[in-house]
């Protein structure tokens, strides 16, 4: 992910990330003694003329930013953190740890990514359970795309709630199955919630969170024995759940005739190993009630560390339970 090469000679350093480049340090007179200059230069295409906020260290400056995508920043000469941002619609750009020479120029290119991003989502299952016997039908309307469903769905699902489950076209089914992928505004993990956790204790932890939210002992098993495989491989874990308004965002759900209840859970996680970060809030866990017509939708996916770091600055750090 972090490839470098440098010299202590003029214009050999070139040091990249997915989002920053460091793509020259060379030595200008111009600069005053014991100061050096940034200069960015944001690769962006098509993006409009924006205010640019900036931080190094301790200080904040806003600007504009110079059609030609261009700006510098004279500082000290040490080591220094840089934190820019753009806009909602871009992640902020975190370096937090650079060497800026006296009488020294470094040319930095910044990559912003969008914070709405493709991820790939999977099972996402949908249990319904019914105090009496009738017809449901149910309806998906994503912003992405379907890939598999089971039973097929055909612009929707039709079932009849029965005493032991649900059936669809005839057919008893223990809940009702898709995957596809979801355009996710990830910047909405940064709030700094969630849980690090060993990869040793995750089927202890999910044991747990479930129970809290009131998933049954079929829910429960179904949940872990699809995640905590993977999951506890990892030396770390991170995780973050969204629960029901803010799912529906990317997945909202018409069942008709409407649900007395309804809960829905995704769980966002990645392996942290070696993630650096300070502390980590934990979540707020709520309770399912589970009464009359009611439905209950678990899924989740994996995100690389890439997308991790992109979205939590150096002010988190592990906090292993």
């Amino acid at each position: 992910m972090l490839i470098a090469t440098q010299t202590f000679a003029d214009s050999t350093l070139r040091w990249s990330v997915d989002n920053y480049e460091i793509v020259k340090d060379t030595t200008d007179a111009s600069v005053k003694p014991g100061h050096g200059v940034f200069e960015f230069f944001i690769t962006n295409t098509g993006i409009a003329e924006n205010m640019i906020q900036y931080a190094i260290d301790d200080g904040s400056t806003l600007e504009v930013m110079p059609k030609n995508g261009i700006f510098s920043v004279e500082a000290k000469d040490g080591l220094h953190k840089l934190q820019v941002f753009l806009s909602q619609e871009y992640f902020e750009i975190f370096i937090d740890s650079i060497f800026l020479q006296s009488g020294h120029r470094m040319n930095i290119n910044l990559n912003f990514q969008s914070v709405e991003v493709p991820v790939v989502v999977f099972k996402p299952v949908l249990y319904l359970y019914s105090d009496k016997e009738h017809q449901a039908n149910i309806e998906l309307n994503l912003n992405g795309s379907l890939d598999f469903t089971y039973p097929k769905y055909d612009g929707g699902w039709s079932c009849n709630l029965v005493k032991d489950g649900l059936e669809v076209n005839g057919k008893k089914h223990s809940y009702l199955f898709w995957d596809g992928e979801l355009n996710f505004n990830l910047n909405k993990l940064s709030d700094g919630e969630g849980f690090i956790i060993e990869g040793k204790s995750v089927v202890g932890f999910l044991e747990e969170k479930l129970t809290q939210m009131n998933f049954n002992a079929q829910e429960k098993e179904d949940f872990i024995t699809f995640w905590a495989p993977k999951m506890s491989q990892q030396g770390s874990v991170f995780i973050h759940f969204i629960f029901n308004e803010d799912y529906n965002e990317y997945a909202n759900l018409t069942v008709t005739p409407k649900t007395d209840n309804q809960f829905r859970v995704f769980m966002f996680w990645a392996d942290a190993s070696g993630f650096n970060t300070s502390a980590m809030k934990e979540q707020t866990i709520p309770k399912f009630r589970r009464e009359k017509f009611h439905l209950l939708e678990w899924g989740g996916t994996e995100l690389n560390f890439h997308q991790i770091l992109t979205n939590f600055s150096e002010n988190f750090q592990p906090a292993v339970r």
